[in-house]
Formats: structure tokens, C-alpha cells, sequence
């Protein structure tokens, strides 16, 4: 009897996440679409969310699920942030820019997928590119890849480009936070916490900002835009996102 092998769907989390940044950083570079950059973010931002998971995985396997006691093909993994968090637990080293710019990307992605959305062309084209930066350096570190030999030429310079002329503004807007903070009372500063911009994704905003009306009320020293804090219902932390933090379900 002759058994004919039958097609199948078989991809590792890295050649998966490697799919999705390769079309990702075509589209950003073609724009044949007018709807391309919205899936160059949506595909670089899911290709960073299994690079991330695949690093885990090298770790150890059971990592990649939100509980590590249980284990299969329909529970549950972990998001961007929790998967960033037992990274850095793991001692894999991540610089506060490295979460800032993937924690940003993310936001962004969350953003499009499940609300309105009016953001500057060119902030959300700067968040590509700095999660590229992230990516290049990350990936040949921990994954032993190099984005340059899977990514053509002309992708990888446009997806560089787009994330440099974000370094300038990134330091006026971190000076201008430093400056802000210095200027707070001793008690004042103690108690204060940094949250992440539902808009930008920076973690720019000072809670509680002092004189804020509404009192729930923050301001990005980034994008200049102002946050409705709230303590998620899940998990207890600060969010800008709702009742609901975009880490919990």
C-alpha cells in the first residue's frame, strides 16, 4: 500500500516570528497599500512577541505559558511584558530602552487591534524602526541571528532609518521628565511612579502628577498627551489601558 504523505503546517516559534518580521519590514519598505504600515506593525510586533517566547523556550520550554505548571497546544502564553519580566529574571540582559521601545511597539499593536487609533505617521513608523534596533541586537545575542541575512538590503535601511532621528527626540523628552522630577518635593518624588502612554507607549508619565485635574489624570513628558490612570483588576498594577492592564486577559 503506497501512503501519501499529507501537507502539513509545521513552524518553530523562531522560523514563525522570522515569517512574520521578514513580510513585516517588506511591507514597511514597499507601501504598495495604504494599509501596509498598519500591518508592518502589527507583523513586527507579533515576530518580537515569539522571538521573545522563543528565547523562553531555550530557557526552558514550560517558560512560554502564563502558568508553567500547565502545558499545551490551547493554554494560554505570556504576553510581550511578562515574557520581557522572566527574561530579565533569567539573566538575559535588557536595558530599560530595550522594554520601553518593544513594551511601545506592543501598545501600538494592542491599540490597532482592539480601538480607534489616530496616531502621527511618523511615530509609529519611528516605533518600527527602534524595535528593529532591538531585534538586531537581541536576536544575534541571545538567538545566535542575524537579522541581515534574512532581511533584504533594502528593508533593513529603510526599517534603520525610520528609528534615528527618534534617539533626539527621545533624550528632549527624558531631560524634560528629569527636569519635572528634580522639581518635586522630597515627599512628592517618593511617592510618584512612572507609567507607560496609552498613546506613545513611553513609560513618561508621572503618577500622581501633581496639580492634575482630575487627580487620575497623567501627563506624558513625551508625546504631551494625557493618560487616565487606573489600577487594573487583575493584577493590581498602574495602567493606562483601562480596568484591564494589556498584560492581563
Amino acid at each position: 500500500m503506497i501512503k501519501l504523505a499529507a501537507p502539513s503546517l509545521a513552524l518553530t516559534l523562531e522560523a514563525n516570528a522570522l515569517d512574520f518580521l521578514v513580510d513585516g519590514l517588506e511591507r514597511f519598505r514597499q507601501r504598495c497599500k495604504a494599509t501596509d504600515l498598519k500591518y508592518a506593525i502589527l507583523q513586527v510586533s507579533q515576530a518580537i512577541e515569539l522571538f521573545l517566547k522563543a528565547r523562553l523556550a531555550k530557557e526552558h520550554p514550560l517558560l512560554v505559558f502564563k502558568d508553567p505548571a500547565k502545558s499545551g497546544a490551547d493554554l494560554p502564553t505570556v504576553g510581550v511584558s511578562d515574557a520581557l519580566r522572566r527574561l530579565q529574571a533569567a539573566g538575559v540582559s535588557l536595558t530599560a530602552r530595550d522594554t520601553s521601545d518593544v513594551v511601545a511597539l506592543s501598545h501600538l499593536r494592542n491599540r490597532l487591534l482592539h480601538s480607534e487609533i489616530k496616531v502621527l505617521q511618523e511615530d509609529a513608523e519611528a516605533s518600527v524602526g527602534r524595535a528593529l534596533s532591538f531585534l538586531e541586537r537581541f536576536l544575534q545575542a541571545e538567538l545566535s541571528l542575524a537579522v541581515a541575512d534574512h532581511v533584504s538590503e533594502e528593508a533593513l535601511f529603510i526599517g534603520r532609518k525610520a528609528g534615528e532621528a527618534y534617539d533626539g527626540a527621545l533624550k528632549l523628552a527624558q531631560d524634560r521628565l528629569d527636569k519635572a522630577l528634580a522639581e518635586l518635593r522630597p515627599q512628592q518624588a517618593e511617592a510618584v511612579r512612572l507609567v507607560s502612554c496609552f498613546l506613545c507607549g513611553q513609560p513618561m508619565a508621572i503618577y500622581p502628577t501633581p496639580d492634575a485635574v482630575p487627580r487620575n489624570q497623567a501627563r506624558c513628558y513625551f508625546c504631551d498627551e494625557w493618560n487616565r490612570v487606573t489600577t487594573c483588576k487583575s493584577c493590581g498594577a498602574l495602567t493606562t489601558f483601562g480596568d484591564t492592564c494589556e498584560c492581563c486577559p
